[in-house]
């Protein structure tokens, strides 16, 4: 116990970033001494979900960690993935068009209700898929 209140140095940074930001999953390991189970979903609108999360969850988010970068465009900053750290050994990790939950094992009915509710925000792709794509009206 007193290791960790003492010695709390992260051995090998690079683990922690391995790609454009933190490795969520390092990042449960380092913080909770622990590997995490993990539930996922992708192709969702992250910004609406993100608002579901704040307004769901937002009291038990302890720390929040984010990747932002400047849109020239919009001519105003958005961010590429946020890291959230909830109270009871729970983490969340949105990033483009996807969600990660680590949890601990007990916790998976929690993470997969969490999951459930972000299908809501579901992206459909309705554009026409390019190059050699095969309609099954055609063959």
């Amino acid at each position: 116990m007193l290791y960790r209140l003492f010695g709390r140095r992260i051995a090998q940074p690079s683990a922690l970033f391995g790609g454009p930001y933190m490795e969520s999953r390092v990042l449960y390991a380092q913080e909770f001494d622990a590997p995490p189970s993990i539930a996922f979903i992708n192709n969702i609108d992250t910004a609406k979900a993100h608002a579901f999360i704040l307004d769901r969850l937002g009291i038990f988010i302890e720390t929040t960690y984010e990747y932002n970068v400047f849109d020239h465009e919009t001519g105003s900053m958005s961010y590429v993935t946020t890291i959230m750290i909830l109270c009871d050994r729970r983490m969340i990790e949105l990033g483009t068009n996807y969600c990660e939950v680590l949890h601990d094992p007990d916790q998976r009915q929690w993470a997969n209700s969490l999951i459930m509710s972000l299908s809501a925000y579901r992206i459909i792709n309705t554009a026409a898929p390019i190059g050699f794509a095969r309609q099954a009206a055609e063959n």
